[in-house]
C-alpha cells in the first residue's frame, strides 16, 4: 500500500492517477477546476490546524497498515476462487486528508480515507456523514465495505424502471450474501451494521416485521418513496417501531437470499447471476416463524 505523506509524493499521485484526481479532487472544486486550484485546495488541507489532529488520530488508530493489507489479501484470494477472472487492484492509497473520501474503488485502484473509520474517541468526524451512520464505520469496517464495493461487480440485476420494492431488497440481499461468503468469520452485525442488542431485536421480532410488509403490500410496491423508506439509510423505521433500525428491507432481502441459495444448494456465482429478483423471493418462501 502506499501513502501520500508530502507535497511530492501527493503530486506524483496526481500525476500517476488522472482518473482518480478528475473524480476525486477536481470534482470537489466543481467544473472548470485547474491544476493550480486542485493544488491550492491540497495545500489549505494541508494548512489546516485540524490536519495534524487528523493525522495523529489516524497514527495512533493505524501504527501499522499490515493486518488490513492480510486481510484484503485474504479476501481478494477468496474472490479469486469464485471469480477466477477477478483481479485485486494494482494499487491501494491510504489517505488521512479531510477529504469526503471513505472508499473509493476505481477499476484498478482503491481509495481508503482512514480517518473515515475510527474509534468512539477520535477528534475528527466526518461533517458530511450522520453520526448514525459513522456509528458502524470502525476500523473492522474496512474489509467488509471493500467487500461491498466488489459485490457490485458481480450483482445482476433486469432494470425495471417500476422495480418493487422486493427486487432491490433482493439486490441488497445479494450484496450481503457475497460479503458473508467472502467474509466468512465476520459476525452479521458488522455486515449488515447493526449493533448486537438491535440485530437481537430484529431476529426476535421478524415475524411482526415480515407481516407488517404483508399487510401494507409493501413487497410489490413501486412507490419510490416507500422503498427509500424502508431499504434506503434512516436511523429508524418508526413506521414498523421505535426501535425498529434503518435499512430494514436489506436485512430481509438477505434472509431471502440466504435461504434461496441454500435450498437451492447454489454456488455464489450462481447466486449472484440470477437477475430476477422476484424469481428468488419466491421461490425462497422466507416466512419468519
Amino acid at each position: 500500500m502506499a501513502k501520500i505523506e508530502d507535497s511530492a509524493q501527493g503530486r506524483d499521485f496526481l500525476a500517476q492517477e488522472p482518473e482518480l484526481a478528475t473524480a476525486v479532487f477536481y470534482a470537489d472544486l466543481g467544473p472548470g477546476a485547474d491544476t493550480a486550484q486542485v493544488w491550492q485546495l491540497l495545500a489549505a488541507q494541508a494548512k489546516d490546524p485540524y490536519m495534524d489532529t487528523l493525522r495523529q488520530d489516524v497514527l495512533q488508530t493505524y501504527p501499522s497498515l499490515a493486518q488490513l493489507e492480510a486481510d484484503l489479501g485474504q479476501l481478494y484470494g477468496r474472490v479469486q476462487s469464485a471469480y477466477p477472472g477477478f483481479t485485486p487492484p494494482a494499487k491501494t492509497y491510504t489517505l488521512a486528508s479531510g477529504f469526503r473520501i471513505d472508499l473509493l474503488y476505481l477499476d484498478s485502484l482503491l481509495l481508503i480515507g482512514l480517518e473515515h473509520f475510527m474509534p468512539d474517541n477520535a477528534h475528527y468526524e466526518p461533517p458530511s456523514i450522520p453520526r448514525y451512520i459513522r456509528q458502524r464505520m470502525r476500523p473492522y469496517a474496512i474489509v467488509p465495505g471493500v467487500a461491498k464495493l466488489l459485490a457490485d461487480k458481480y450483482v445482476k440485476t433486469d432494470f425495471n424502471p417500476e422495480q418493487a420494492m422486493v427486487e432491490e431488497m433482493v439486490r441488497w440481499g445479494k450484496i450481503l450474501y457475497f460479503q458473508e461468503q467472502m467474509l466468512p468469520c465476520t459476525p452479521d452485525t458488522v455486515l449488515i451494521g447493526y449493533p448486537a442488542a438491535a440485530l437481537a431485536d430484529v431476529e426476535k421480532n421478524a415475524p411482526m416485521i415480515y407481516a407488517h410488509f404483508v399487510d401494507r403490500g409493501l413487497f410489490f410496491s413501486t412507490d419510490h418513496l416507500l422503498r427509500a423508506k424502508y431499504v434506503g439509510e434512516r436511523p429508524t423505521i418508526t413506521e414498523i417501531g421505535p426501535a425498529c433500525p434503518g435499512r430494514i428491507g436489506q436485512w430481509m432481502g438477505w434472509q431471502i437470499v440466504r435461504k434461496w441459495a441454500k435450498d437451492k444448494a447454489l454456488s455464489l456465482p450462481q447466486v449472484m447471476a440470477e437477475p430476477d429478483g422476484r424469481k428468488i423471493f419466491n421461490e425462497a418462501r422466507w416466512k419468519p416463524e
